[in-house]
Protein backbone atom coordinates (compact mmCIF):
# COMPACT_ATOMS: atom_id res chain seq x y z
CA UNK A 1 0.00 0.00 0.00
CA UNK A 2 1.44 3.37 -1.05
CA UNK A 3 1.64 6.26 1.40
CA UNK A 4 -0.32 9.08 -0.30
CA UNK A 5 0.88 12.63 -0.83
CA UNK A 6 -1.11 15.19 1.14
CA UNK A 7 -2.35 18.47 -0.22
CA UNK A 8 0.13 21.21 0.57
CA UNK A 9 -2.32 23.43 2.46
CA UNK A 10 -3.30 20.58 4.77
CA UNK A 11 0.35 19.73 5.49
CA UNK A 12 1.18 23.38 6.14
CA UNK A 13 -1.79 23.72 8.49
CA UNK A 14 -0.69 20.72 10.58
CA UNK A 15 3.10 21.19 10.61
CA UNK A 16 4.44 22.66 13.84
CA UNK A 17 7.78 24.46 13.78
CA UNK A 18 8.42 24.51 17.54
CA UNK A 19 10.86 21.68 18.43
CA UNK A 20 9.20 21.37 21.84
CA UNK A 21 5.88 20.44 20.16
CA UNK A 22 7.23 17.02 19.13
CA UNK A 23 5.52 13.85 20.27
CA UNK A 24 7.09 13.18 23.68
CA UNK A 25 7.74 9.44 23.52
CA UNK A 26 10.00 9.86 20.52
CA UNK A 27 11.97 12.95 21.44
CA UNK A 28 14.00 11.26 24.16
CA UNK A 29 15.66 14.51 25.18
CA UNK A 30 16.79 14.48 28.75
CA UNK A 31 19.36 17.27 28.70
CA UNK A 32 17.76 20.53 27.69
CA UNK A 33 15.51 21.66 24.91
CA UNK A 34 15.54 19.65 21.66
CA UNK A 35 16.72 21.26 18.43
CA UNK A 36 14.62 21.68 15.30
CA UNK A 37 16.60 18.97 13.53
CA UNK A 38 16.25 16.49 16.40
CA UNK A 39 12.45 16.60 16.37
CA UNK A 40 11.62 17.43 12.74
CA UNK A 41 10.87 13.86 11.61
CA UNK A 42 8.42 13.36 14.45
CA UNK A 43 6.75 16.73 13.84
CA UNK A 44 6.58 16.11 10.07
CA UNK A 45 5.24 12.56 10.34
CA UNK A 46 2.59 13.81 12.75
CA UNK A 47 1.64 16.56 10.28
CA UNK A 48 1.53 14.03 7.43
CA UNK A 49 -0.82 11.62 9.21
CA UNK A 50 -3.07 14.52 10.27
CA UNK A 51 -3.11 16.00 6.74
CA UNK A 52 -4.04 12.61 5.30
CA UNK A 53 -6.79 12.02 7.88
CA UNK A 54 -5.10 8.93 9.36
CA UNK A 55 -5.73 10.48 12.78
CA UNK A 56 -8.22 13.18 13.69
CA UNK A 57 -6.14 15.07 16.24
CA UNK A 58 -2.77 14.95 18.00
CA UNK A 59 -4.25 13.43 21.16
CA UNK A 60 -5.32 10.33 19.22
CA UNK A 61 -1.63 9.43 18.69
CA UNK A 62 -1.38 8.60 22.38
CA UNK A 63 -4.14 6.01 22.07
CA UNK A 64 -2.11 4.06 19.52
CA UNK A 65 0.56 1.57 20.48
CA UNK A 66 2.72 -1.12 18.97
CA UNK A 67 0.72 -4.16 17.98
CA UNK A 68 1.26 -7.63 19.41
CA UNK A 69 3.21 -8.56 16.27
CA UNK A 70 5.73 -5.76 16.92
CA UNK A 71 4.53 -3.50 14.15
CA UNK A 72 3.64 0.11 14.79
CA UNK A 73 0.47 1.76 13.42
CA UNK A 74 0.33 4.92 11.26
CA UNK A 75 3.53 4.90 9.17
CA UNK A 76 4.07 1.27 10.14
CA UNK A 77 0.87 0.39 8.27
CA UNK A 78 2.67 1.56 5.09
CA UNK A 79 5.77 -0.56 5.58
CA UNK A 80 7.87 1.95 7.52
CA UNK A 81 9.90 -0.25 9.84
CA UNK A 82 12.97 1.86 10.69
CA UNK A 83 13.21 4.14 13.69
CA UNK A 84 9.51 4.54 14.54
CA UNK A 85 8.18 5.36 17.98
CA UNK A 86 5.72 2.82 19.38
CA UNK A 87 2.85 5.01 18.19
CA UNK A 88 3.97 4.91 14.54
CA UNK A 89 5.68 8.29 14.12
CA UNK A 90 9.11 8.75 12.54
CA UNK A 91 12.16 9.60 14.62
CA UNK A 92 14.83 10.15 11.93
CA UNK A 93 14.76 12.72 9.12
CA UNK A 94 16.80 10.58 6.69
CA UNK A 95 14.69 7.51 7.45
CA UNK A 96 11.52 9.52 6.77
CA UNK A 97 12.96 11.02 3.57
CA UNK A 98 13.89 7.61 2.15
CA UNK A 99 10.48 6.22 3.13
CA UNK A 100 8.85 9.09 1.21
CA UNK A 101 11.14 8.47 -1.76
CA UNK A 102 10.00 4.85 -1.83
CA UNK A 103 6.34 5.92 -1.83
CA UNK A 104 6.34 9.24 -3.68
CA UNK A 105 9.16 8.63 -6.15
CA UNK A 106 12.41 10.41 -6.89
CA UNK A 107 12.58 13.92 -5.44
CA UNK A 108 14.61 16.78 -6.82
CA UNK A 109 18.05 16.35 -5.30
CA UNK A 110 20.68 18.99 -4.50
CA UNK A 111 24.00 19.09 -2.67
CA UNK A 112 25.62 21.72 -0.45
CA UNK A 113 23.61 24.75 -1.49
CA UNK A 114 23.98 28.15 0.13
CA UNK A 115 20.47 29.29 -0.83
CA UNK A 116 17.26 27.85 -2.27
CA UNK A 117 17.65 26.50 -5.81
CA UNK A 118 15.67 28.41 -8.48
CA UNK A 119 13.80 25.22 -9.45
CA UNK A 120 11.82 25.19 -6.18
CA UNK A 121 11.04 28.90 -5.96
CA UNK A 122 7.30 29.49 -6.41
CA UNK A 123 6.49 25.81 -5.80
CA UNK A 124 5.27 24.23 -2.57
CA UNK A 125 6.38 21.00 -1.01
CA UNK A 126 8.28 19.00 1.54
CA UNK A 127 12.05 19.45 1.86
CA UNK A 128 14.63 17.26 3.60
CA UNK A 129 18.11 18.45 4.58
CA UNK A 130 20.28 15.38 5.19
CA UNK A 131 23.73 15.10 6.81
CA UNK A 132 24.10 18.59 8.22
CA UNK A 133 27.55 19.59 9.41
CA UNK A 134 27.57 20.23 13.15
CA UNK A 135 24.15 18.60 13.75
CA UNK A 136 23.99 15.20 15.47
CA UNK A 137 20.55 14.32 14.07
CA UNK A 138 20.10 12.52 10.72
CA UNK A 139 18.88 15.75 9.18
CA UNK A 140 15.86 18.02 9.15
CA UNK A 141 12.54 17.89 7.28
CA UNK A 142 10.40 20.95 6.76
CA UNK A 143 7.60 22.47 4.72
CA UNK A 144 8.61 24.71 1.78
CA UNK A 145 6.04 27.44 1.06
CA UNK A 146 7.45 28.64 -2.28
CA UNK A 147 9.95 31.13 -0.89
CA UNK A 148 11.14 29.71 2.45
CA UNK A 149 10.88 26.91 4.99
CA UNK A 150 8.18 27.27 7.61
CA UNK A 151 10.79 26.24 10.17
CA UNK A 152 14.55 26.37 9.80
CA UNK A 153 16.49 25.76 6.56
CA UNK A 154 19.87 24.01 6.55
CA UNK A 155 21.20 24.94 3.09
CA UNK A 156 24.74 23.76 3.55
CA UNK A 157 23.46 20.20 4.11
CA UNK A 158 25.33 17.58 2.15
CA UNK A 159 22.10 16.40 0.50
CA UNK A 160 18.77 18.16 0.02
CA UNK A 161 15.66 16.36 -1.24
CA UNK A 162 12.50 18.12 -2.40
CA UNK A 163 9.03 16.80 -3.27
CA UNK A 164 6.53 19.17 -4.85
CA UNK A 165 3.07 19.16 -3.26
CA UNK A 166 0.00 20.74 -4.81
Amino acid sequence: MKFPRPHFELLRRHFRTDPASAHLCSSGHLGGAPSAAETSATRMSEALVLALGLITDRASVLRLATGADGTAPLLGDYGYRTNLCTHGLARGAADLAYFLQEHWGQPLSFERLTEPPPTIIDTTGLIAFLTIDGVKAQGHVDVWDGTQCLGRPYWPARKILYWKLD
